[in-house]
Parts: C-alpha cells; sequence; structure tokens
C-alpha cells in the first residue's frame, strides 16, 4: 500500500475513533431545558458519530483483510488471541473483580454466582459493556474463513445483505440503537 493511503487511512481511523469517543457523550440532552436546540444538534452529532462507528469497523475490516492474505488460519488465530483475546480478559478480570468486592463493600455480603455463571459473566458477557467490540472482532475472526469466501463470491454476500436487512427489518434480531 503507498504510503500516501496508508497515511490517510490513519487519519481517517483516528477521526473515526475521536467520533466514537463523542459518540459516547451525551452532553447536549442536559441543555434541553434551556436551550431546545440542543437536543436537534446533539441528535445530528450523534448520527454523524453512529456513521463513524461503521466507517472504523469498515476500514479495520479491509485492513484485517490485507494483513491476514495468504496466512495460515492458525497464524492469524493466535495473532489475534494475543491482541483482542488477552487484553479483553485481562480487563474483564479486573472489572468483574471490581464488581464482586462493590458488591461486598456496599451489600456486607459477597455476591452468589454459580461457577458457571462465573465463566459465563468472565469469558462470555463482558463485565464491561463497552468491550462488546472486542466480542464483535473476536467473532469475525473466527468466521474469518467463511467470511473471506462469502466476499469471493458475489452470491453469499448478496444472501447476507438480505437476510440482514430481513432480520433487521422483521425486528427478529433488530440491529442496537437504531
Amino acid at each position: 500500500m503507498p504510503v500516501k493511503v496508508s497515511r490517510k487511512i490513519t487519519y481517517l481511523q483516528f477521526i473515526c475513533a475521536l467520533f466514537i469517543i463523542g459518540l459516547h457523550t451525551a452532553f447536549a440532552k442536559h441543555f434541553g431545558d434551556v436551550a431546545g436546540w440542543s437536543l436537534w444538534l446533539n441528535h445530528a452529532v450523534r448520527t454523524l458519530f453512529d456513521a463513524a462507528t461503521s466507517v472504523y469497523f469498515l476500514v479495520s475490516a479491509m485492513l484485517f483483510y490485507r494483513a491476514a492474505e495468504g496466512k495460515r488460519y492458525r497464524d492469524v488465530l493466535l495473532a489475534k488471541a494475543k491482541t483482542l483475546a488477552v487484553p479483553y480478559l485481562l480487563w474483564n478480570t479486573l472489572l468483574l473483580l471490581h464488581t464482586l468486592v462493590r458488591g461486598y463493600l456496599t451489600n456486607g455480603y459477597w455476591p452468589q454466582f454459580s461457577v458457571w455463571e462465573l465463566l459465563s459473566q468472565w469469558l462470555v458477557a463482558p463485565a464491561d459493556s463497552v468491550l462488546w467490540f472486542v466480542q464483535v472482532l473476536a467473532g469475525y475472526t473466527v468466521l474469518y474463513p467463511l467470511i473471506l469466501w462469502g466476499v469471493r463470491r458475489i452470491w453469499p454476500a448478496l444472501a447476507a445483505i438480505v437476510i440482514t436487512i430481513v432480520l433487521c427489518c422483521g425486528q427478529w434480531f433488530p440491529i442496537p440503537y437504531a
């Protein structure tokens, strides 16, 4: 990839990252009583910031597939395990411990969890909901060969788009926050 293109992609990712941070701030809703226009402004800005999330994922996926091209699937999984699974498990462990200790300090007793519930909280359902994107990236990494097969053939890609639209429009599997 030419340096100019690489630099532009890096800038685009940086801007999208800033917009995603902005998405998590809803400051204007607090001024609704004083300045009604702030609610409209907040909605417009949040719509733009929502789009940044999709663009960020799209650019990240493009870079992932370029970097993974020609590599063995096992090597791709091992590389992503280091960059996704290890930070996810460490962060989730800290937040799960924080939740348990906070429960003890506020209620005077340790929250009761079965071993299965603790494993589920640690591995599947993040203690911090912000980790959803790491779960999505891990899912894409595991499904990498299937996604790549679909992208290289037109009909599976079109079928996936149609199925997604049907599921979202039918509210069987709605897109969150849409």
